[in-house]
C-alpha cells in the first residue's frame, strides 16, 4: 500500500472496501498475522517532534482473503 519511504512523517490509511483488510509491515503477510483493519475504517501513522526517531519509514503492506480491496492511502512527506 506504501513503499519505503524515509521522508515520510505522516500517513493516512483509509479502507473503503467490503471486506475485511488485514495490513503489516511484512511482505510475508497473510490473514493469518495481519493486523485487521474493518470496512469503513482508517488508521493514522503520524509522529513530530523527538518521536521522529522512532517513526516507522518502511513498506506498509495490505491484503484480503479474496478478490481486490478499494484502499484510499494519503501520504504527508517531509523536505527536512
Amino acid at each position: 500500500m506504501l513503499a519505503e519511504n524515509y521522508q515520510r512523517c505522516a500517513a493516512l490509511i483509509y479502507h473503503n472496501g467490503a471486506q475485511m483488510l488485514y495490513w503489516g509491515t511484512d511482505n510475508t503477510l497473510t490473514i493469518a498475522n495481519g493486523m485487521p483493519l474493518a470496512p469503513g475504517t482508517d488508521i493514522k501513522l503520524e509522529s513530530t517532534g523527538p518521536q521522529m526517531s522512532a517513526f516507522y519509514f518502511g513498506d506498509i503492506y495490505g491484503i484480503v482473503e479474496a478478490g481486490t480491496a478499494d484502499v484510499r492511502v494519503v501520504e504527508l512527506v517531509t523536505t527536512r
